[in-house]
């Protein structure tokens, strides 16, 4: 997995740096279609949630919607990863949910105490990702 984390893992508090790696590992899992090992970083309420579509609300909802719709399986690639406190925003590409080709993500994804997942917001470009420029998010919550 390509990744470009803002401090080195290692640099992290402990915490911090578990969270960041059950988000890193959830991306492994979902591009593997590993639901198993997907599911074990879920909080069991977890909310997912996207512009233009129902959110899913707890894990069965959210496995089964993966296990239908990353067919074949997705490959995302992390440009970055901030961190603030229990929210992780994960900024790449994913191939595989659209069509063929690279498309921009922003990933907003909120933790338990214990770094498991519980509420996941994508915001996704609807062209390809364009290289060297992997921030044109189409609809993108921008403060001014």
């Amino acid at each position: 997995m390509n990744s470009l984390v803002c401090a080195e893992v290692r640099d992290l508090p402990a915490r911090t740096a578990i969270c960041v790696e059950h988000v890193r590992l959830a991306y492994y899992y979902r591009d593997r279609l590993d639901l198993e090992g997907y599911a074990s970083l879920l909080h069991e309420q977890v909310v997912d949630s996207a512009p233009g579509e129902e959110p899913r609300r707890g894990r069965p909802a959210l496995l089964r919607r993966i296990a239908e719709w990353d067919r074949p399986a997705t490959c995302h690639l992390i440009d970055r990863i901030l961190v603030d406190g229990n929210t992780i925003v994960v900024v790449g590409r994913v191939r595989g949910e659209l069509g063929p080709h690279y498309m921009s993500f922003v990933d907003i994804i909120e933790l338990s105490g214990d770094c498991l997942l519980t509420r996941l917001s994508r915001y996704r470009a609807d062209v390809p990702a364009t290289p060297g420029r992997p921030f044109d998010i189409p609809n993108f919550p921008t403060t001014n």
